[in-house]
């Protein structure tokens, strides 16, 4: 299985200290992180020789970007969609930039009970958009189950009924899935034919709550579902432990877990 890691537990860190702790872990295969909120990261006005150094530091230490994660709402009130939509755009010029084919998107962040008839005509439209724009620079878009709109396996199956473009598909997250109360395996075996991108973390239930955490710590039954994916998915499945204040460590023990189960590459 091809391990890299997602960056938002790493939000704190410069990209040469990201990279210096994915070297010391063994990580070899990184989620790039192009945030409006994460300066410390890839950022839409950094200088060619900013990002050339990052790169140039990366391939001296044998680490390559598998993807770009992105921050964008399609579900926002029409005058600032164009501004949404032109967002994932210049996202998807700043992935071609850096040689990355996988996007991780988001859907929209509006009530599940405000998602009316207009407001998903908006969505389909503007992923009809951003898709068409990616496809001549060989670029897919993953939409992430996060939640809100895309919580359950039948918001997702409305969603991907609509957007039909062959280069949008899911960004499976089994945690999330646990997390808002679904069944990962069942979302899996439902979705197999859409997943272009992978995330993995673990829940535990902590006082009656619900937690994410290290993968190991949690409730999820890896040595099910890991096969599972394995038969359906070949691309990278990025670690994405999520607290910033032992963002190493609870990927580096996250790491250790996937290793008991699957061949890391």
């Amino acid at each position: 299985m091809k391990i890299a890691t997602a960056l938002w537990g790493f939000r704190e860190l410069s990209m040469p200290e990201v990279l210096k702790a994915c070297e010391e872990i063994g990580i070899k295969g990184i989620e790039g992180h192009l945030h409006p909120e994460v300066s410390k990261h890839f950022r839409l006005d950094m200088g060619e020789e900013e990002l050339n150094n990052i790169l140039r530091l990366a391939q001296e230490k044998g680490i390559k970007f598998v993807s770009l994660a992105t921050a964008n709402d399609f579900t926002v009130e029409k005058e600032g969609l164009r501004k949404q939509i032109q967002w994932v755009k210049d996202a998807i010029d700043f992935a071609e930039k850096i040689e990355v084919r996988i996007i991780r998107v988001f859907s929209g962040f509006i009530k599940r009970e405000d998602f009316n008839k207009e407001k998903f005509t908006q969505l389909k439209e503007a992923f009809e958009e951003v898709a068409n724009f990616a496809v001549p620079k060989g670029i897919s878009l993953a939409i992430e189950n996060h939640g809100g709109i895309t919580t359950t396996v039948g918001d997702l199956e409305r969603i991907f009924s609509r957007i039909t473009a062959s280069n949008v598909g899911l960004n499976y997250d089994p945690a999330n899935f646990l997390y808002y109360g679904e069944d990962p395996i069942k979302a899996l075996e439902a979705f197999k034919d859409k997943i272009i991108y992978a995330h993995v973390k673990d829940v535990k239930i902590v006082k009656g709550k619900k937690e994410y955490c290290a993968i190991g710590d949690g409730v999820i039954d890896w040595k099910g579902l890991l096969p599972t994916l394995e038969s359906c998915y070949k691309g990278p499945v990025a670690i994405e432990y999520e607290r910033a204040s032992d963002g190493l460590e609870g990927t580096k023990k996250s790491l250790e877990a996937l290793s008991q189960w699957v061949e890391v590459e």
